[in-house]
């Protein structure tokens, strides 16, 4: 089964951003709930910081808050889809277009993608309060509006608009909760919750709270107390070490843990760190970034190493890692590479 989760746009998809504009140009089809991005191919930072502005912005009968996400198909991580949604709706938007405004890239149409795409979408909308959904689309794009009429929305108007589209339009009410509910067999079954982006120096602060809480009592109990200041210069010195190859744990599109790993020098991999907020340990969620490593380097020895007190090192002979060693403090364990047998 296909997999799907939303991301926030960042710096390290410029490249995919734009080829997914380009590839609307290269089909000549409209483009809509990118967020404005087709003005910024030149300026991608520059849309990155209009996107932190529509997040935060206050609404007025000029300009509404809004989130922008990419959908993306999980097995290759590919962007088949965007949606900007508002956040609130001034008087204009109230008449002509809604909350939410999407698109799946033409290459990737017909697969029934935007009925995920509109359904997490409802789910953002759910988060921030949101009871009813108005969205409105052109008669003659049926595939937006038979994907409105699949989550159950309600057409409530048809009209001619002689000012915006200069078409007939359909108007559409959603009622989210109704919605999410009656779809949530279909759906949730193909959502990635659990995702990793890129560490940037904005989440030094995260992962040293994420890094003190999942450390500190093995910490305390090899060396006898939590230094605060050795501990934030060790940190320091850690993060600007690891940082190309680290990255924040998310769940839903929220901040809840940090992992890092890195290629040797004698061609392992090597996992550094798995850490996870309390609040969302217990769940199975470490345990599946680390299937999720072994994995993508299964041709590889891979090497990990844990504090002797920590009882992980269970988990670990599960999943196939054998002890190859041990310091004062820690245990260190290897899982062979898989050997392919076929010729």
């Amino acid at each position: 089964m296909e997999k799907f989760y939303f991301e926030v746009p960042s710096i390290d998809r410029e490249k995919d951003a734009v080829a997914y504009i380009n590839e609307f140009y290269e089909f000549k089809s409209d483009i809509n709930g990118t967020g404005g991005l087709q003005r910024f191919l030149d300026n991608y930072k520059g849309w990155l910081d209009k996107l932190q502005e529509d997040y935060t912005r206050v609404a007025n009968e000029e300009k509404v808050p809004a989130r922008t996400y990419f959908l993306v198909r999980s097995n290759d991580k590919q962007i088949v889809g965007m949606i900007n949604i508002r956040l609130a709706l001034n008087e204009i938007l109230k008449k002509y277009g809604g909350h939410i405004g999407y698109s799946i890239r033409p290459t990737e149409r017909g697969k029934g993608y935007n009925k995920m795409n509109l359904y997490l979408g409802l789910k953002i909308c759910q988060e921030h309060g949101i009871d009813k959904v108005f969205m409105d689309a052109d008669k003659d794009t049926p595939a937006s509006w038979k994907t409105m009429e699949a989550l159950g929305g309600i057409n409530i108007r048809e009209y001619f608009d002689d000012i915006n589209s200069h078409c007939i339009v359909k108007d559409y009410e959603i009622n989210v909760n109704e919605s999410i509910r009656n779809n949530s067999a279909t759906y949730e079954p193909m959502i990635e919750h659990i995702t990793l982006r890129k560490y940037t120096n904005n989440d030094y602060n995260f992962v040293y709270e994420v890094k003190k809480n999942a450390y500190r009592k093995y910490v305390e109990e090899c060396w006898g107390a939590w230094i605060e200041d050795d501990q934030q210069k060790y940190f320091e010195n850690f993060i600007n070490q690891v940082k190309e190859n680290a990255y924040i744990i998310q769940y839903d599109n929220k901040d809840i843990g940090f992992y890092n790993g890195e290629m040797l020098e004698n061609g392992n991999y090597e996992v550094g760190n798995i850490c996870i907020m309390p609040e969302y340990q217990g769940k199975g969620i470490g345990t599946k970034i680390l299937k999720d490593v072994l994995e993508m380097y299964d041709d590889r020895d891979i090497e990990i190493q844990y504090f002797k007190q920590n009882p992980v090192g269970a988990l670990y002979e599960r999943l196939g890692f054998e002890k190859s060693g041990e310091t004062d403090f820690h245990y260190q364990m290897v899982k062979p590479k898989s050997i392919n047998l076929t010729k």
